[in-house]
């Protein structure tokens, strides 16, 4: 599923950007 992918996609992404802050 697409949507699943893209959602783990974002939720990683969200994690690094709060990690990188």
């Amino acid at each position: 599923m697409k949507v699943l992918y893209l959602i783990a996609v974002l939720i990683v992404g969200v994690a690094t950007w709060k990690a990188g802050e």
